[in-house]
C-alpha cells in the first residue's frame, strides 16, 4: 500500500513545463530494451507538442541481458502475433461455413419464391379463365 501510494506520489511530482503529470512508459527499443521512462502525455498529441523525457532506469550496458531481454521480448511478441492469427483464421473458417450455410438457406428460398410465383400465375391465369367462362354463359343465358 505504502509502495502504490509512494509512486503514485512519484508520478504526481514528475510534470512538465505544461502541468500536465508525466506518464511512465517503458522502451523496447533495440537500444533500451525494458527501460521505463516519464515524458508528458501531450508528448503523442497533435494538438499539443511537449518534449518533457526523463529516464527512471539506468541504462543496461550493452552485453547479453541487454539482448535477451530484447529477443525475449520479441519472441513473445511473435508468439501473441501467431496466436493472433491462429484465432483470426479459425474466425475466417467459422465465416466462410456460415456463409455458405445463408447462401444454400437464400438459394433455396429463391427456389421456393419461383415455385410461388409460378403457383401465382397458373391461379391467376385459371381465375381469367373463370371469369371468362362465367361472361360466356351469362351471356348466352340472356340470349
Amino acid at each position: 500500500m505504502q509502495e502504490i501510494a509512494f509512486k503514485l506520489l512519484v508520478c504526481l511530482l514528475k510534470t512538465c513545463d505544461c502541468d500536465v503529470p508525466a506518464k511512465e512508459r517503458t522502451c523496447w527499443k533495440l537500444t533500451n530494451p525494458d527501460r521505463r521512462f516519464w515524458n508528458c502525455n501531450n508528448s503523442l498529441t497533435r494538438l499539443r507538442k511537449c518534449d518533457y523525457f526523463e529516464w527512471k532506469d539506468v541504462a543496461l550496458e550493452d552485453g547479453y541481458y541487454k539482448n535477451l531481454i530484447y529477443s525475449m521480448k520479441q519472441q513473445l511478441y511473435s508468439k501473441e502475433d501467431l496466436g493472433v492469427i491462429k484465432n483470426l483464421r479459425t474466425k475466417n473458417v467459422e465465416l466462410e461455413f456460415l456463409l455458405s450455410k445463408d447462401k444454400s438457406l437464400v438459394a433455396s428460398m429463391e427456389k421456393g419464391m419461383y415455385v410461388s410465383k409460378k403457383s401465382i400465375r397458373m391461379y391467376k391465369l385459371l381465375v381469367v379463365v373463370l371469369d371468362i367462362g362465367y361472361v360466356c354463359i351469362v351471356f348466352n343465358l340472356a340470349n
